[in-house]
């Protein structure tokens, strides 16, 4: 198992108490399910436009008509990279020549769990931040379009299943789980987006050996996790919670989070990375591994996951000072077993939820009823196997930043490493 990751968390006793509670609520009640779902990321839930159709995806979102600037727009290529479909178009011929451009770009916005996109954002992100990552329709109802109905595993507990799809068949249960989470302490849904924009929740994304034109056969990908912008001379990072945000200037230089790194002191030999190419000013890339970074109330946290994919335009240096990424998406699928194993993390009282017996069956619970997809991509639909992974989807834009020092956040924790916390049957 995954053994969980220490991110230095910043949590009074006010809060252990209100994170207990949490357990004990078994992270949200089961009868608004699939309301919830349905309700935490109505970006997806737009009606679509009638222009923006493909054969590709079978997707008719044209956001990615949508200006990569407030007055310019991106090319549209003959795929849509805002569609549902896991699918990608297929590579470009191969480059007369090697890149030679490094682009590093930090995420700016992020909308996990927003009631609304700010209108000064919308034409900067995907309407639908979601992919159809099963090729399944989950809880499909009869005027619903997209993928065929049907499930790709069984449901934990069927009768408080929380796994319903979003419009066109889009999967993205770790948001429910995480909105869940905070509206259970309190907060809105839109706090998650919140701790982003402060620069809490940071990831960048550098592109390397791209040639700078439309098409490139091959670049490769690195995704490292941040602590936050670097707010002093010394380098300090926690501004605290009344600390402004960052100022997002190209100069801006951001604290590299050693957990992100093979080599956690100095993060010569990054953790997550993985290749693509760009195809009409659009990148595709997948990465085997990755650390989503995740925070539930003031506890940062960082689950592995499996199999992600990345698409984004690559909007060229303007008066952002550098390369940017406009209609972005992240996703992949986040095993049951280190989910659990990250929330039983948690301290309360002193102690990790994992060690305490009456927390475990809760914390299982909570994560399993999120569970909707088998974590190997690459297995056929069975109906009689239970769930083993969640979802998750991101939607983002990013500007131009600069990598700053790196922060060992010292050994990860084993506490709940072997608990068999998750282990939904």
């Amino acid at each position: 198992m995954t053994a969980p990751i220490p991110l230095a968390p910043r949590l009074t006793a006010a809060r252990r108490v209100a994170l207990a509670s949490l357990v004990a609520a078994a992270i949200a009640a089961p009868a608004a399910a699939c309301q919830l779902l349905a309700g935490i990321e109505p970006v997806d839930q737009v009606p679509a436009s009638t222009t923006g159709s493909t054969a590709d995806s079978g997707s008719t979102d044209a956001a990615h008509d949508a200006p990569a600037q407030a007055d310019a727009a991106p090319d549209a290529p003959a795929f849509d990279p805002c569609g549902a479909s896991t699918a990608f178009p297929e590579s470009p011929p191969a480059s007369a020549f090697p890149g030679n451009i490094d682009i590093t770009t930090v995420m700016r916005r992020a909308f996990l769990g927003s009631s609304a996109v700010p209108d000064a954002v919308a034409p900067l992100v995907c309407r639908a931040s979601s992919f159809d990552l099963d090729g399944v329709y989950t809880c499909k109802g009869p005027k619903d379009v997209g993928s065929p109905a049907g499930s790709p595993c069984a449901a934990y507990k069927p009768s408080t299943q929380n796994t319903c799809d979003l419009a066109e068949g889009r999967d993205n249960a770790t948001t429910a789980l995480l909105v869940a989470s905070v509206e259970q302490v309190g907060h809105e849904p839109s706090w998650l987006d919140g701790r982003i924009e402060k620069g809490e929740l940071g990831m960048m994304f550098q592109i390397a050996s791209y040639n700078g034109e439309p098409d490139d056969d091959h670049v490769s990908v690195t995704v490292l996790l941040l602590f936050g912008p670097e707010r002093d001379a010394d380098g300090g990072v926690d501004g605290g919670e009344d600390a402004a945000p960052p100022s997002w200037q190209p100069s801006d230089r951001w604290a590299v989070n050693g957990a992100s790194c093979k080599d956690p002191a100095t993060c010569k030999v990054p953790t997550f990375t993985g290749t693509g190419y760009v195809r009409d000013q659009w990148l595709y890339a997948s990465l085997d591994d990755l650390g989503l970074p995740i925070m539930v109330e003031y506890v940062r946290l960082v689950v592995p996951a499996k199999g992600a994919r990345l698409t984004a335009h690559l909007a060229p240096p303007g008066d952002a000072g550098g390369w940017a990424m406009d209609h972005a998406r992240l996703a992949g699928r986040v095993q049951t077993t280190a989910m659990a194993e990250q929330f039983g993390s948690i301290e309360v009282n002193g102690k990790p939820l994992c060690e305490q017996p009456l927390a475990l069956p809760m914390i299982r619970d909570a994560v399993c009823r999120y569970a909707d997809l088998p974590l190997d991509a690459l297995d056929a639909p069975d109906a009689a196997t239970i769930c083993s992974a969640l979802s998750f989807s991101l939607g983002f834009f990013t500007v131009p930043g600069r990598r700053g020092r790196v922060i060992d956040p010292g050994p990860p924790s084993t506490a709940c490493a072997g608990a068999a916390i998750a282990t939904c049957y």
